[in-house]
């Protein structure tokens, strides 16, 4: 049997938690709240929807990032592609990947003349229980 769970990715740090603000809008380059919880899983799925882009040339990178727990630094677990405009209601390609880390967040980077973005990024996480 597995235990499934879904976790939206873009609650801020200053956001109040129990809306489980998502979508966002991002005019500069940023980054979600650390998320301990994904490390109770093993593996996840995470979607990328982006439903409005603004601005001249604009662009918006999104990664997953791990942290080492001994240096605290921050590395790339996950990257989506760069996303140029709206995804037209329909998510970009999900990302798959195993969960080895502690601590996670969302960052992005947004480009561009005076560009704004409203997206969406949730993961499904998952572990697998020893069946008996």
């Amino acid at each position: 049997m597995s235990i499934k769970q879904v976790v939206s990715l873009t609650t801020l740090s200053t956001a109040n938690e129990q809306s489980g603000v998502s979508p966002i809008t991002v005019t500069t380059s940023g980054n979600s709240r650390e998320y301990r919880e994904l490390s109770s899983f093993n593996r996840a799925i995470v979607f990328l929807d982006v439903s409005a882009a603004s601005g001249s040339t604009p662009s918006l990178t999104v990664l997953l990032q791990v942290q080492d727990p001994q240096s605290l630094k921050w590395s790339q677990a996950a990257a989506f592609p760069a996303q140029t405009g709206a995804t037209g209601g329909t998510p970009i390609t999900p990302l798959t990947l195993e969960l080895y880390g502690l601590n996670y967040r969302l960052a992005w980077t947004v480009s561009g003349g005076s560009p704004s973005f409203t997206f969406s990024c949730n993961a499904v996480v998952g572990s697998e229980e020893p069946v008996s």
